[in-house]
């Protein structure tokens, strides 16, 4: 159980009235405009059917905290008592709009509570937000309440491991996640040929060959045996690649980074529920007991077959499985974003056998890979078509592949090499990746990549100084 928790790590985590005889609404359950506290139409781990920080509980937010009275009522179809009750809740105590104590709803939650505000009300709103055009377009980032709380917790729980374990005796430091891992050199050569014109951007711009590292890794934030059940990773560290770059201290660095995983999408939604998941993995209680302690109503169904998917999916060589960015990033135009695949140009191989006793068994199957010949990966770009179906904010949704193809726009190659040497597993080991060592042109997206700019960094900083070694990037 300890291990399926580790992988929810990579883990997501009233209504209207009825028309009485006069016209006027007539209360539901409890007498008070609002449904019960239960499971939610759907079946949904969610407020009143919609997920609270989704692209349908933007839209609804959207609508409550800008529209007039008149637009509830008469266009988006809300009764009339709930818009009233909306409208009165946004103007504050003294009753007026435009004035200093207005309140601006920040989640569904809070709007629920609103007096005659529930389930119809919010499907009226929904549906008004998207015809009226006030929901997310293509490419638009839309930030929620509690994403810098819950960014700071990520960072304070993995540093205060970090510190404990090392004033324990382990040597090195290791990464807060993903602490396991095995570095290869690599050539990217772009071909663009197939991008639409406003995609040939960034180092996709021209057919040019990148030399890069690799570094595979087992997502576990403790170095363990490769056989057991764990997320797998692929981060990619092109080098030589002019222009400046999005962080502030690694402007000049002439490097660009991929990260991707072996699920297409990941167990936590957000920033705010990884941040519930580091908090019960970090603690001292009993995982398997603090995760059962959970409300399961409070669980989506998907992202638990996520998370145990994410542990189960059998690989036998990181050097022959399909790996996704899972999170989205700009590529040319405001209104265009993307996720990455990575996938073996001749499809996945099953390997040779291993041997369960080789705690590091991966190293001696992509050796004999290797030593095989030159080893290929195809690089490929998906494009948003839908900003529903295909959300910028939940990375637990996988973007269908069937109604966006991933379009081939490079390819990696791996040469036979030494990567377990002494010289290069050194030099795996200083390695940092992150998604914001990149160009303006592949700028992150979404909840979980905006964590990711302060608590990389900072979690990399812990680390570099613990083991003493300056956090600079390579230069060949």
């Amino acid at each position: 159980m300890r291990r399926f928790c580790l992988a929810l790590l990579s883990l997501s985590l009233g209504a209207s009235a009825c028309d009485g005889g006069d016209g006027s609404p007539e209360a539901g359950p409890g007498q008070d405009g609002q449904f019960d506290d239960g499971v939610a139409p759907g079946g949904k781990a969610d407020t009143q059917g919609f997920e609270d920080r989704g692209y349908e509980a933007t839209c609804i937010l959207r609508l409550a905290n800008s529209a007039e009275f008149e637009t509830l009522d008469d266009d988006a179809g809300v009764w009339s008592v709930s818009a009233r009750e909306i409208v009165e809740a946004r103007a504050g105590g003294d009753g007026e709009l435009g004035t200093a104590d207005d309140v601006e709803f920040e989640t569904l939650e809070q709007l629920d509570d609103v007096d005659w505000v529930g389930y119809f009300a919010f499907q009226s709103m929904y549906g008004y937000a998207e015809e009226s055009g006030v929901c997310p377009k293509l490419g638009e980032e839309y930030v929620h309440a509690g994403e810098q709380e819950a960014t700071e917790l990520i960072i304070r729980r993995i540093g205060e491991r970090m510190m404990r374990e090392y004033g324990e005796g382990a040597r090195p430091s290791t990464r807060g996640l993903h602490a396991k891992g095995r570095c290869l050199q690599a050539e990217v050569t772009v071909d663009n040929r197939e991008l639409p014109e406003e995609l040939r951007v960034g180092v996709f711009a021209e057919n040019v060959t990148y030399p890069a590292w690799v570094r595979f890794s087992n997502g576990d934030p403790h170095v363990q045996a490769d056989k057991e059940g764990d997320v797998r990773a692929m981060a990619i560290k092109l080098m030589e690649v002019p222009g400046e770059k999005l962080l502030d201290d690694e402007r000049d660095a002439k490097t660009q980074d991929f990260l991707l995983n072996h699920t297409p999408a990941v167990a936590t939604a957000d920033v705010i529920h990884f941040a519930d998941v580091i908090d019960l993995v970090e603690d001292d209680r009993n995982p398997a007991l603090a995760f059962l302690s959970w409300n399961p109503f409070d669980i989506e169904a998907s992202s638990i077959l996520l998370a145990i998917e994410s542990i189960t999916k059998s690989i036998v060589n990181p050097l022959s499985t399909q790996y996704w960015s899972q999170t989205p990033y700009r590529l040319g135009p405001d209104s265009s974003a993307v996720k990455y695949t990575a996938r073996p140009c001749d499809g996945e191989q099953p390997g040779p056998e291993l041997d369960d006793e080789d705690p590091n068994h991966f190293t001696p199957s992509m050796e004999q890979h290797l030593e095989a010949g030159d080893v290929c990966y195809e690089f490929g770009i998906q494009r948003q078509t839908d900003p529903q179906r295909m959300p910028i904010e939940d990375a637990s949704i996988e973007w269908s592949a069937s109604e966006s193809p991933f379009i081939p726009v490079a390819r990696i190659v791996f040469s036979a090499q030494d990567f377990a040497s002494e010289e290069q597993a050194n030099t795996c080991q200083h390695l940092s990746f992150t998604p914001w060592h990149a160009l303006p042109a592949h700028r992150p997206l979404g909840s979980l990549n905006r964590a990711r700019k302060t608590a990389y960094s900072s979690i990399s900083s812990v680390r570099h100084g613990l083991n003493g070694v300056p956090r600079v990037e390579p230069t060949e």
